[in-house]
Protein backbone atom coordinates (compact mmCIF):
# COMPACT_ATOMS: atom_id res chain seq x y z
CA UNK A 1 0.00 0.00 0.00
CA UNK A 2 1.05 3.47 -0.20
CA UNK A 3 1.37 5.38 2.85
CA UNK A 4 2.40 8.91 3.77
CA UNK A 5 3.03 9.51 8.00
CA UNK A 6 1.82 12.67 9.14
CA UNK A 7 4.85 14.12 11.56
CA UNK A 8 3.13 13.24 14.75
CA UNK A 9 3.16 9.47 13.69
CA UNK A 10 6.19 8.04 15.16
CA UNK A 11 9.50 8.38 13.10
CA UNK A 12 10.64 4.49 13.03
CA UNK A 13 7.19 2.79 12.23
CA UNK A 14 8.86 3.95 8.50
CA UNK A 15 11.23 1.40 8.59
CA UNK A 16 9.12 -1.13 9.99
CA UNK A 17 6.19 -0.64 7.24
CA UNK A 18 8.83 -0.40 4.77
CA UNK A 19 9.83 -3.65 5.83
CA UNK A 20 6.63 -5.18 5.72
CA UNK A 21 6.43 -3.90 1.54
CA UNK A 22 4.55 -0.46 1.60
CA UNK A 23 5.46 2.28 -0.23
CA UNK A 24 5.78 4.84 2.61
CA UNK A 25 6.41 8.83 2.49
CA UNK A 26 6.67 10.63 5.91
CA UNK A 27 6.08 14.40 6.16
CA UNK A 28 8.59 14.76 8.41
CA UNK A 29 11.42 13.97 5.59
CA UNK A 30 9.47 16.49 3.38
CA UNK A 31 8.28 19.36 5.40
CA UNK A 32 7.35 18.73 9.35
CA UNK A 33 5.30 21.81 9.85
CA UNK A 34 3.14 20.85 6.49
CA UNK A 35 -0.90 22.61 7.43
CA UNK A 36 -2.74 19.78 7.83
CA UNK A 37 -4.89 20.37 4.58
CA UNK A 38 -1.44 20.45 2.60
CA UNK A 39 -0.79 16.68 4.08
CA UNK A 40 -4.15 15.93 3.48
CA UNK A 41 -3.89 17.03 -0.45
CA UNK A 42 -0.21 15.48 -0.46
CA UNK A 43 -1.48 12.45 -0.08
CA UNK A 44 -4.31 12.51 -2.18
CA UNK A 45 -2.21 13.58 -5.21
CA UNK A 46 0.37 10.94 -4.57
CA UNK A 47 -2.30 8.10 -4.21
CA UNK A 48 -1.11 7.23 -0.22
CA UNK A 49 -3.31 6.41 2.41
CA UNK A 50 -3.06 9.29 5.15
CA UNK A 51 -1.48 7.54 8.64
CA UNK A 52 -1.80 10.05 11.71
CA UNK A 53 -2.52 10.83 15.47
CA UNK A 54 -4.21 14.31 14.58
CA UNK A 55 -8.09 13.56 14.83
CA UNK A 56 -8.56 17.20 12.75
CA UNK A 57 -7.85 15.09 9.25
CA UNK A 58 -11.49 13.70 9.74
CA UNK A 59 -12.76 17.00 10.44
CA UNK A 60 -11.02 18.13 7.06
CA UNK A 61 -12.19 14.92 5.02
CA UNK A 62 -16.10 15.15 6.40
CA UNK A 63 -17.02 18.65 6.89
CA UNK A 64 -14.80 20.12 4.38
CA UNK A 65 -15.25 17.55 2.25
CA UNK A 66 -11.21 17.61 1.27
CA UNK A 67 -10.49 14.53 -0.83
CA UNK A 68 -8.38 11.94 0.09
CA UNK A 69 -7.47 8.01 -0.53
CA UNK A 70 -8.35 6.73 3.28
CA UNK A 71 -7.45 7.85 6.20
CA UNK A 72 -5.91 6.02 9.52
CA UNK A 73 -6.37 7.69 12.47
CA UNK A 74 -4.97 6.24 15.60
CA UNK A 75 -5.79 7.61 19.32
CA UNK A 76 -3.86 6.45 22.48
CA UNK A 77 -1.75 4.20 20.52
CA UNK A 78 1.86 3.54 22.09
CA UNK A 79 4.62 5.02 19.41
CA UNK A 80 6.20 1.92 19.05
CA UNK A 81 2.63 -0.01 18.45
CA UNK A 82 2.03 2.31 15.71
CA UNK A 83 3.65 0.53 12.90
CA UNK A 84 2.26 -2.46 14.17
CA UNK A 85 -1.50 -1.36 14.31
CA UNK A 86 -1.43 0.36 10.71
CA UNK A 87 -0.24 -3.18 9.44
CA UNK A 88 -3.14 -4.43 11.21
CA UNK A 89 -5.87 -1.60 9.88
CA UNK A 90 -4.33 -2.39 6.30
CA UNK A 91 -5.02 -6.36 6.96
CA UNK A 92 -8.70 -5.80 7.87
CA UNK A 93 -9.71 -2.89 5.83
CA UNK A 94 -7.42 -2.49 2.86
CA UNK A 95 -10.50 -2.65 0.53
CA UNK A 96 -12.42 0.14 2.88
CA UNK A 97 -9.25 1.91 2.75
CA UNK A 98 -8.50 2.27 -0.84
CA UNK A 99 -12.02 3.77 -1.30
CA UNK A 100 -11.55 6.34 1.11
CA UNK A 101 -12.67 5.55 4.19
CA UNK A 102 -11.75 6.70 7.34
CA UNK A 103 -10.30 4.19 10.16
CA UNK A 104 -9.98 5.39 13.39
CA UNK A 105 -8.38 3.00 16.28
CA UNK A 106 -8.37 3.66 20.11
CA UNK A 107 -7.20 1.36 21.91
CA UNK A 108 -9.01 -2.19 20.67
CA UNK A 109 -11.31 -0.26 19.50
CA UNK A 110 -12.03 0.45 15.96
CA UNK A 111 -14.58 2.64 14.12
CA UNK A 112 -14.69 2.86 10.31
CA UNK A 113 -16.51 5.86 8.40
CA UNK A 114 -17.36 4.39 5.21
CA UNK A 115 -16.01 6.30 1.50
CA UNK A 116 -18.17 9.00 0.50
CA UNK A 117 -19.63 8.65 -2.47
CA UNK A 118 -17.47 9.56 -5.31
Amino acid sequence: MRLLLDANVWYPAKPELQAAGHDVMAVEDIQPSMPDPEVLHLANAEGRILITLDKDFGRLAVKHKLPHRGIIQMRRIPARAQARTVIEMLMLYADRLTLGAIVTVTGSRKRIRPPEPR
